[in-house]
């Protein structure tokens, strides 16, 4: 009877202790939770084994067969079964598999602070003019040249980039396994990437001043990636007021067209 009671305990015992990696994974690296669940799991089968003799009388020959068929059987089938299901579910639990590219987020997510960096204000030493509608004309010729174009083209896509990093980093941080090296390799790249977009966005405002593309792209990088929402939303309004005053002066322009004809027209008449 004792002995029973010990191949039932025992069974019991390592059988949990073979199951719990399996669903709680306590250890950091799957491999180490597979190994220890496939310990675990041959332990429990020898217990297993040890309430079979107690049971049956090993005497005869056919339980010494049976015992030796369930030995070999379980010994190959559970501890791979078990192991194999601990490392599969170890795996599945991180945030970024083995192969797969970083996605380019679109969504205006908001982002956890990478940095405490204060950002250059160089919107502020650009004043608006009564000039700047003709430098805003001139800059939509120079824009449209296939520098500008590549150049605000990789500023978006750095800026992506740093967004979809960022918040794989938050994500791996939500999971009950921090998987540190990934997550350090994603900020990393997130600083990268930011740093990548601020400096083109730092470069095209040098070089156009008042282009409301640049502006309002510089604003999303500061708000999204910084949290420097003060100014963020001073560039956003920067952007606004020379586009009002664009109209402006358009609507402005297209009355002095329409007296100047008037004008001409009343002269030809006399």
């Amino acid at each position: 009877m004792q002995g029973i009671l010990i191949a039932v305990l025992g069974f019991t015992l390592y059988g949990i202790l073979a199951i719990y990696p399996l669903f709680l994974q306590p250890y950091f690296n799957p491999i180490g939770n597979t190994l220890w669940s496939t310990t675990m799991s041959v332990v429990s089968i020898f217990y297993f084994i040890g309430l079979l003799c107690t049971v049956l009388d090993m005497s005869k020959i056919w339980a010494n067969v049976v015992i030796w068929l369930f030995l070999s059987l379980l010994l190959i089938v559970l501890p791979f079964i078990v192991g194999i299901s601990t490392f599969k579910r170890g795996k599945s639990l991180w945030a970024i598999k083995p192969g797969e590219e970083i996605p380019q987020l679109t969504e205006n997510n908001d982002i956890i602070i990478l940095s405490h960096r204060q950002s250059q204000q160089t919107i502020n030493n650009y004043p608006i003019t009564a000039t700047s509608t003709i430098i805003q004309l001139k800059e939509k010729n120079n824009s449209m040249g296939i520098a500008y174009k590549l150049r605000y083209a990789n500023g978006l896509k750095a800026h992506e980039l740093s967004k979809a990093y960022l918040l794989q980093a938050y994500t791996l941080l939500t999971r009950d396994n921090l998987d540190l090296d990934n997550i350090m390799n994603f900020l990393d790249k997130a600083i990268q990437y930011e740093t990548q977009a601020h400096n083109i966005y730092d470069e095209l405002l040098k070089a156009f001043p008042f282009s409301v593309q640049v502006l309002r792209a510089y604003g999303a990088l500061l708000r999204d990636i910084y949290r420097d929402d003060d100014t963020a939303l001073s560039m956003f309004n920067k952007a606004n007021q020379i586009e009002e005053e664009m109209a402006n002066n358009d609507v402005q322009n297209t009355q002095d067209d329409g007296i100047k004809k008037e004008e001409k027209t009343r002269i030809q008449n006399e």
